[in-house]
């Protein structure tokens, strides 16, 4: 029997990954509308108070470059064929992407650090392992460094350590970062479970 993990059934663990792209591709576009609904009505309720062009054009920009993705996406995906390498570049992109919403929304320190998560668990749709791992590490580095770039960059160091409402709390850095590294852990555990659940169900087992 294969040892734990180890995929049995290749070419439909390959089709998975093929479905799961395509699945997480409509669950990209459902979130950009929503994100971008949800700006817009924030629009609409407060334009006479708070209305900002510049800042509604980054945020328009950010989802057309955004969207491009899923047209990529779904023009290969018709296809019914999923090169190796996409599924690695649309969660670097997915990733970046986020990035650059914190950055136009300056929410460095704020609940927006949540939406880190979303590409590791999109990541475990597509039954890839090294791609759970490559979500986990880029999505970590990414968030630091769009720290070092809120310190350095967006505040200043001397603004930075004159202001301590605006420093970043050690304990909130390290809860975003545990919180990173065990989704990470949790979605690889998810890719074995069902690949555990696949072997089972090759050999004719029925899990208990």
């Amino acid at each position: 029997m294969a040892a734990v993990g180890e995929p049995i059934l290749t070419k439909e663990i390959e089709w998975e990954s093929w479905a799961g792209e395509i699945r997480v591709n409509y669950i990209r576009l459902v979130a950009i509308a929503l994100f971008y609904g949800q700006h817009l009505l924030h629009l609409m309720l407060n334009r006479s108070e708070s209305f900002d062009a510049s800042y509604h054009l980054r945020a328009t920009l950010l989802v057309l470059t955004w969207g491009l993705l899923v047209i990529l996406v779904y023009a290969i995906g018709i296809q019914q064929k999923s090169p190796s390498y996409l599924k690695y570049l649309a969660t670097a992109f997915d990733i970046l992407m986020i990035a650059a919403t914190i950055k136009i929304t300056e929410g460095y320190l704020g609940v927006w650090n949540i939406i880190y998560l979303l590409p590791i668990m999109a990541a475990s749709l597509r039954q890839t392992l090294s791609l759970i791992y490559f979500a986990t590490g880029f999505t970590l580095l990414t968030y630091l460094a769009t720290l070092a770039y809120y310190y350095l960059g967006h505040i200043g160091a001397e603004r930075y350590w004159s202001e301590p409402s605006l420093q970043i709390r050690t304990s909130d850095l390290a809860v975003v970062a545990l919180s990173i590294l065990t989704a990470g852990l949790l979605a690889g555990q998810t890719v074995r479970q069902a690949r555990r659940f696949g072997d089972l169900a090759a050999h004719g087992d029925t899990p208990s």
